[in-house]
């Protein structure tokens, strides 16, 4: 993966937001039916609105703490052609609260994922993932990707955090 940036993070339910969470942006995610490309829109107060596509890859499926991500900017007209290709919509608002010496991104998600909350910590590398003990406040830890989640219905997310 000579292009592509090793990501390595875990995941965790949060159950209520951290009131601490700083810089909000609105994030709308479009999910390429059939690939594993992301087209992004990042939207933040004062800021320009910027415009991505991602490529994630695990290198074990069965794994969703080491991701190889790879980043390409683009325009809003390059943007809005690739919007027009089949996709699973996600929408969700993001922000970063400080978890001691590591800050953290918090999502919350909109729409049919209404109430889900996700917390997820960044690592330098796996053996710091994991002998990381999350704080109390930390609900349980789930390996769901935004891929998946933006391919599930309202009832799925219910039966999903039921269990």
């Amino acid at each position: 993966m000579k292009y592509a940036r090793t990501e390595v993070e875990r995941r965790f339910l949060l159950d209520p937001i951290p009131i601490d969470c700083v810089e909000p942006r609105e994030i709308t995610d479009h999910y390429l039916d059939g690939t594993q490309l992301r087209l992004r829109k990042v939207e933040e107060p004062g800021v320009p609105t910027v415009y991505k596509l991602g490529h994630k890859q695990r290198p074990d499926p069965h794994d969703g703490t080491v991701v190889f991500h790879t980043t390409i900017y683009l325009t809003e007209s390059e943007y809005l052609l690739l919007l027009g290709l089949p996709s699973h919509e996600l929408h969700k608002t993001r922000s970063w609260v400080s978890m001691g010496r590591r800050a953290a991104i918090v999502d919350v998600f909109h729409e049919a994922l209404e109430g889900l909350v996700i917390l997820e910590v960044g690592f330098d590398d796996r053996a710091e993932a994991d002998a990381f003990i999350p704080p109390e406040w930390v609900g349980a830890e789930t390996t769901l990707s935004g891929g998946e989640l933006a391919s599930m219905s309202s009832d799925d997310l219910r039966s999903l955090l039921a269990r």
